[in-house]
C-alpha cells in the first residue's frame, strides 16, 4: 500500500480537523486561566504586603511621635529651668556661669532622652521579609510555569 493512497477512516477524519482547533482553545482557556489566577494571587500578595508594612510601621511612627515628643519636652523643660535655675544661681554665682551649668544639664537631659528613642527605633525591623519572600517565590513559580 502506497503511502499517498492511504487515507484515515472516517472516523478519524473527523476529529483529526477539529482536534488542533479545539486543543487550540484550550490552550488559549488555560493562558487565560493561568494569566487571571497569576494576577489574583499578585494582588493578594501585594495586599498582604501592605498589611504586614503598615503593621511594622505603626510601631515606627510611634516611637518616632515619641521621639518628637521627647524633643519638645526637652527644649520645654529647657527654656523653663534655664530661667528659674539661672535666677536661682545668680544668688551665688555669676550669671554667666549659672547660665552655663543649667544649660549643660538641660542638654545632657535631652541627649539623654534623644539617645533612648532612637536606640529604640533603630531596634524595630521595618523590613516586611515574609512578604517580600513570599513575592519572590510566586515570581519564581510563575517564571517556572511559563518555561
Amino acid at each position: 500500500m502506497n503511502s499517498a493512497d492511504y487515507s484515515p477512516p472516517e472516523r478519524y477524519a473527523e476529529t483529526s480537523s477539529q482536534t488542533p482547533a479545539g486543543a487550540e482553545r484550550s490552550a488559549i482557556a488555560i493562558v487565560n486561566d493561568l494569566w487571571n489566577h497569576t494576577e489574583k494571587l499578585l494582588d493578594e500578595e501585594l495586599t498582604l504586603l501592605r498589611a504586614d508594612l503598615d503593621r511594622r510601621t505603626v510601631g515606627a511612627r510611634n516611637d518616632l511621635i515619641e521621639l518628637s515628643l521627647a524633643g519638645g519636652v526637652a527644649y520645654a523643660g529647657a527654656l523653663a529651668l534655664v530661667a528659674a535655675l539661672v535666677f536661682a544661681l545668680d544668688i551665688r554665682l555669676e550669671l554667666w556661669l549659672a547660665a552655663l551649668l543649667v544649660g549643660g544639664f538641660i542638654l545632657a537631659l535631652g541627649f539623654a532622652m534623644f539617645k533612648h528613642s532612637t536606640h529604640k527605633l533603630a531596634q524595630r525591623d521595618v523590613m516586611p521579609r515574609t512578604s517580600i519572600q513570599n513575592i519572590e517565590t510566586t515570581t519564581h513559580r510563575i517564571k517556572e510555569a511559563l518555561r
